[in-house]
């Protein structure tokens, strides 16, 4: 009797530990599956917001003069606390190409104007590479930042290009 008492004792902690390790690996999948879950979540999020039917432009009147002229007058943090309802907006802009250039997360467009925005293209835009210094471009972005002198557009797309005239 003492030998089938002490069989079933081995035999319960061994279906114990087996019944723990299998909790265990049952717990970590699960924290996985939520973690996935929720990254999955986040990149549709984000993508849906990016969508061009989500999009929500800026009002006509509300250009880079308007913009950048929130800032005079006012401190720093004033201004900025008042141009937080514009950032993440989209807007279309015309104007005359200045450079084309590499930057950090892609390509910079900068125009003429004095005040022009500078937009961030990705770095796949082919179109890009073939611009020539005074073509007048059509393009939206996504407002990332606005300050005194200048704003920047991210995500920009090119809608239109019209060739410089060469005299």
């Amino acid at each position: 009797m003492g030998r089938i008492a002490s069989g079933l004792g081995s035999l319960t902690v061994a279906v114990l530990v087996t019944a723990a390790g299998l909790a265990f690996k049952f717990h970590v999948l699960l924290i996985i599956a939520v973690a996935l879950g929720c990254a999955a979540f986040v990149f549709w999020w984000l993508d849906y917001r990016m969508r061009p039917d989500r999009r929500v432009f800026l009002e006509e009147n509300v250009n880079i003069e308007f913009l950048t002229g929130l800032f005079v007058g006012r401190t720093t943090i004033q201004a900025e606390n008042a141009t937080k309802i514009y950032i993440g907006k989209w807007m279309k802009y015309i104007r005359t190409l200045r450079d084309v250039k590499d930057g950090f997360g892609g390509r910079l467009v900068m125009f003429e104007e004095h005040l022009s925005p500078m937009a961030e293209f990705s770095k796949r835009e082919a179109k890009l590479q073939v611009l020539q210094p005074g073509d007048i471009l059509q393009i939206q972005g996504r407002l990332k930042r606005i300050t005194s002198h200048w704003i920047r557009l991210e995500k920009c797309e090119l809608l239109s290009v019209e060739p410089r005239n060469i005299s």
